[in-house]
């Protein structure tokens, strides 16, 4: 039995190997594959070489047109506003401008000390009448050389045809600013003929003696009749700020207006022209002080009015000294002059030989005043001396009042109120008399000095009195 099983078992196999062999082998047929396109190769363009010009003294600075020179120097002319004609040389060689309302772009060639500019694109704005923006880009499209001189940059024009001047625009800006300030200020001298006040109108006697002489490096002097002062000013457009500094303490005659020209300046707050003659406007409709310019014919030569000598022209201390057989320094300290300063028109008492010369304090020298301990208020004895004025200093705060009460054993007294810097305060109050009392509200934290003056020269060398301040 088991051989029948084995035997039906191999012939089922052979069998089944013969229905395998009878099968067709369907051939397999290769997967077909797209084409594939050749990718696009981009041709890439040579990056072109950045070539950076070494510009040296041209580069990094905003040049302005300053002037233009002719042929030889002639036929030229400066240019009224720098600022609005400027050039700026950029290293890729492209040149950056400013004609007036328009704008433009150049290139230029630099090769040694030669210079070629060619103009590119230009805006067309219409600028207003007497513009050069038109002959600014003709004549820098004619540039042949250029070259340096104290900073600033000279471009040669072609044939001939002139040298325009650049200065850096930082400099251009100090310019513009200066031509703010009038001209007519430093021309002339100024004689005070007129003071307009919100009552009345005084013209002024002798206004020979009352002038100023303004620099245009910001400093101003001031003759006050006998005394003579440095201050420092501000212009701007037609503003005018005027700082009152080292002044010279001579006493000088009763009628002077020394003390009211000198307190006026400091409040000085604009100024402007009629004609040849200067006003200056004083703040919060203070008034208004006319100059006009100084005339010195009256006091060509000095002259004597007892007790007094008025410089002319060409005195010196030491000529004056001859003249009255004093030394010169006894005359300088009487009157208050710091070393041999002295000016056409001022005042200089001359002692005799029976006055007691003392020596005028140093300018700003003052006794200091401190109250006791939770006062409010002091009492001094004040002398002076051959006539020179008494200065005292106190400490006080923004918005205190300051209170000062006088007592003249002989001539009426002159209270005066200022700051360190000399500026005057306006005083409420009587004032100029043998009992004076005046008040004024401080403006600012900080030391004042109050001076103290006889309106006439003191019979008697010397002139007490007694000075009373409240602050509170």
């Amino acid at each position: 039995m088991k051989k029948n099983l084995i035997l039906l078992t191999l012939l089922l196999s052979l069998f089944l190997a013969a229905c395998g062999s009878n099968q067709t082998e369907q051939p397999v047929q290769p997967t077909e594959v797209p084409p594939t396109e050749e990718p696009e190769v981009e041709e890439v363009q040579p990056t072109p070489e950045t070539v950076n010009l070494v510009l040296g003294q041209l580069g990094g600075t905003t040049w302005a047109w300053f002037s233009l020179s002719g042929p030889e120097g002639q036929d030229g002319f400066v240019v009224d506003d720098p600022l609005k004609y400027t050039l700026f040389f950029q290293e890729d060689g492209s040149l950056g401008i400013q004609a007036d309302c328009n704008n433009a772009f150049a290139d230029f060639i630099i090769e040694g000390s030669s210079l070629t500019i060619e103009i590119g694109p230009v805006t067309r704005a219409q600028c207003p009448p007497g513009s050069r923006s038109n002959d600014y880009l003709s004549y820098l499209g004619s540039a042949s050389n250029y070259y340096f001189e104290n900073g600033n940059l000279f471009i040669e024009l072609m044939a001939d045809g002139g040298i325009m001047e650049f200065t850096p625009a930082e400099s251009a800006v100090a310019i513009s600013d200066q031509k703010m300030i009038d001209e007519a200020l430093f021309t002339n001298d100024w004689m005070w003929v007129e003071f307009t006040s919100p009552v009345e109108k005084v013209q002024i006697d002798n206004p020979q003696v009352y002038h100023l002489t303004f620099q245009d490096d910001g400093l101003l002097e001031i003759v006050a009749d006998c005394n003579n002062a440095h201050a420092t000013y501000q212009a701007d457009g037609s503003t005018l700020s005027i700082d009152v500094g080292p002044m010279t303490l001579a006493l000088c005659p009763a009628e002077s207006r020394s003390d009211d020209f000198i307190n006026y300046l400091g409040f000085a707050a604009n100024y402007f022209f009629e004609g040849d003659d200067l006003f200056v406007d004083l703040m919060a409709d203070g008034g208004t002080m006319k100059f006009s310019p100084f005339d010195d014919a009256e006091v060509e030569s000095g002259y004597y009015e007892e007790p007094y000598y008025i410089v002319g022209k060409g005195d010196t201390l030491y000529a004056i000294g001859v003249r009255f057989g004093i030394p010169w320094q006894t005359i300088a300290s009487i009157n208050g002059v710091q070393g041999t300063l002295i000016y056409v028109g001022q005042h200089l008492l001359i002692p005799d030989e029976d006055t007691a010369v003392v020596p005028a304090p140093e300018p700003n020298t003052a006794e200091r005043v401190a109250f006791e301990p939770g006062s409010i208020t002091g009492t001094r004895r004040g002398i002076i001396n051959q006539g020179v004025p008494k200065s005292y200093i106190l400490r006080a705060q923004s918005g205190q009042r300051m209170t000062i009460s006088t007592e003249s054993s002989g001539e009426p007294l002159v209270i005066s109120v200022g700051n360190t810097n000399g500026d005057l305060l306006p005083l409420e109050g009587t004032n100029s008399q043998l009992e004076n009392a005046v008040s004024v509200v401080l403006p600012e934290t900080t030391d004042y000095i109050v001076t103290i003056r006889p309106t006439v020269l003191p019979e008697s060398p010397e002139l007490g009195f007694t000075i009373t301040f409240t602050i509170q």
